[in-house]
């Protein structure tokens, strides 16, 4: 990688691969504000670059519209076509700590730890406020077979979507502090930490 940075998350669209993150000390003890990126058509050889803003950038996807980048304790998002140069702006529906983001049916879907708060958007760049079914320590969110869903770290908490606007409660099949899920082969499947459990739902 082109720094030694507290990355965060990659994807992959318009044959490049991107990564974000934040800095990090074991002084500071927590994640800070940085403007490096990573990106590369090739995962052997990544090359150097910068967010017009320093911020602990926490999710990136890519859509129709490029990457989209999300952040921590903001109301930020950048966009991006290949990784190389990025526009922020502040267009997000509240200043949170924005953990899961998604792409799919034409919009990206960000979720929110410590809220009930979700956000759409057609470009990444305008972004509409919708609910989720509770309150909850979301963490992660992804898109399947036009249908989305997010899980929690806190508990047995599911959110069940159509269209990335309505939202409705499911229940994991286990009460675990669930920190990712993802979509391939017909069925979703969520992880959780400090445990062997896996989740499946087709």
């Amino acid at each position: 990688m082109p720094n030694n940075k507290n990355w965060q998350s990659v994807a992959y669209g318009n044959n490049y691969f991107v990564a974000v993150g934040s800095g990090f000390t074991t002084k500071m003890g927590y994640p800070y504000g940085s403007r490096v990126v990573g990106f590369t058509p090739d995962p052997h050889d990544w090359a150097n670059s910068i967010m017009d803003v320093g911020l602990p950038w926490t999710e990136v996807v890519c859509g129709n519209h490029g990457f989209v980048a999300i952040t921590s304790n903001s109301n930020a998002s950048s966009t991006s076509t290949h990784g190389a140069s990025w526009v922020t702006t502040y267009n997000m529906p509240a200043n949170q700590n924005w953990t899961g983001l998604t792409y799919g049916g034409n919009k990206y879907v960000a979720v929110a730890a410590n809220s009930k708060i979700a956000a759409y958007s057609t470009d990444g760049i305008t972004w509409t406020a919708t609910s989720l079914p509770a309150a909850s320590q979301w963490t992660s969110v992804a898109y399947g077979n036009g249908t989305f869903i997010s899980v929690a770290y806190n508990g047995a908490n599911a959110a069940v979507s159509s269209d990335g606007i309505t939202w409705h409660s499911e229940t994991m099949p286990a009460t675990q502090p669930w920190t990712a899920i993802t979509y391939g082969g017909n069925r979703f499947v969520a992880v959780a930490s400090n445990t062997q459990v896996t989740a499946v739902r087709v």
